[in-house]
């Protein structure tokens, strides 16, 4: 950032320099060339078509300015130094020159950029209804990759604890992938849906002590060092957040509205009544 607020302030100062150095001696050389042209045509008899040739070039001889322009180039830093930017300076009483400030002006402030380099919690699936399994065993989790690069999530952990199900293996999520996480066998087959390239993992056991519950619970997602990456919580638990997500009926899920923004708040989710596992967002793209 620093550089490039260097290299800008260099750039003013090269305009500047060439406002006050070089047009005002480019501005006298054509003032003197106009005063030269009007005395020599005092002198002559010109003809009809002279004279409006003439006329055709008074604005510039009666004004006496040269105007040097462009449009101003809107950037992130809004006070940096907005008191001159696009500001028309008078270099003597024949040039005037407007000089723009690339990146320094912004008449509002930008958004700032949302840090979305780490997996998230994209859908849970936690009140199985008949057609989809049994409580427990089908239950499911969707982690989404919304970095631009593969991560491995392989000796991770997820649970309403520090000490959750430990995910094995190596599991690489691949930039904009999403890995299902689930106890039972045979989440494809209740399931079709699920794209083939969309990886399931099979714990084996619960993914919270006693599966996943449906009047409110809690998931945090951690790295190997216990560190918390991702968390969400719903109904009545409200140890991620406070207030949780609302809890969703039998059948339904809880997701992320938009899978590349997180703001650890409830904000970020809603239900889903028609669940979509393998594919974050979806809500959001219908």
């Amino acid at each position: 950032m620093q550089k490039r607020v260097f290299a800008h302030t260099l750039y003013a100062i090269f305009i500047i320099s060439i406002a006050v150095f070089v047009l005002p001696i480019a501005g006298m050389q054509i003032a003197s060339a106009q005063e030269t042209d009007r005395f020599d045509r005092l002198d002559s008899d010109r003809d009809a078509s002279d004279r409006s040739d003439r006329g055709d070039r008074g604005d510039r001889e009666d004004h006496g300015m040269i105007e040097v322009s462009r449009e101003r180039v809107i950037g992130p830093f809004r006070d940096f130094s907005a008191d001159i930017c696009a500001r028309l300076i008078q270099v003597n009483e024949r040039l005037q020159v407007e000089i723009p400030l690339p990146l320094f002006c912004n008449d509002e402030e930008e958004p700032p950029e949302q840090d979305m380099g780490h997996i998230v919690i994209s859908e849970v699936y936690y009140d199985v209804d008949g057609e989809h399994g049994s409580e427990g065993a089908n239950e499911w989790v969707e982690l989404y990759n919304p970095t631009g690069v593969p991560v491995n999530i392989g000796g991770w952990s997820i649970g309403d604890s520090a000490s959750g199900a430990l995910l094995p293996g190596e599991i690489v999520i691949p930039a904009g992938g999403v890995v299902l996480l689930t106890q039972g066998e045979g989440l494809e087959i209740l399931w079709p849906e699920i794209s083939e390239s969309v990886e399931i993992i099979v714990l084996g056991s619960p993914i919270n002590t006693g599966g996943l519950s449906n009047s409110g619970d809690a998931l945090f997602l951690r790295n190997p060092s216990a560190d918390l990456v991702d968390s969400v919580s719903w109904g009545t638990n409200t140890d991620a957040f406070d207030p949780s997500v609302l809890g969703v009926g039998n059948g339904e899920s809880i997701e992320r509205v938009n899978p590349d923004i997180d703001t650890d708040t409830s904000v970020d989710w809603t239900s889903n009544s028609n669940p979509t596992p393998g594919v974050p967002g979806a809500l959001q793209q219908s």
